[in-house]
């Protein structure tokens, strides 16, 4: 197993010997539309049904307009410049 390039003696998680059950750690695995689409893939063809198509979804744009949504109904919901306030007068 390679990280970042170097040899690494680290497991990232674990597997039943058939594939049918496993799990990880790794946090946004699935953010990864190759990795999530073979991923998908594999399981379509053991469980002998097929995947859908995985078409031109892409995660991480749709990621940063959920973050910007997100950002919007905060500044247009929160009074930001009174934590601000709050936030440097507790400082004093």
């Amino acid at each position: 197993m390679r990280r970042e390039g170097k040899p690494a003696d680290v497991e990232d998680g674990l597997s039943q010997p058939d594939g049918r059950a496993w799990g990880t750690y790794i946090h946004g695995i699935f953010d990864n539309d190759g990795f999530r689409n073979k991923f998908l893939e594999d399981i379509g063809n053991r469980s002998g049904k097929t995947a859908p198509a995985s078409g031109t979804f892409a995660f991480r744009p749709y990621k940063e307009e959920q973050y910007d949504r997100l950002a919007e109904l905060v500044l247009r919901h929160v009074d930001v410049d009174r934590i601000t306030d709050i936030i440097f007068e507790s400082k004093n």
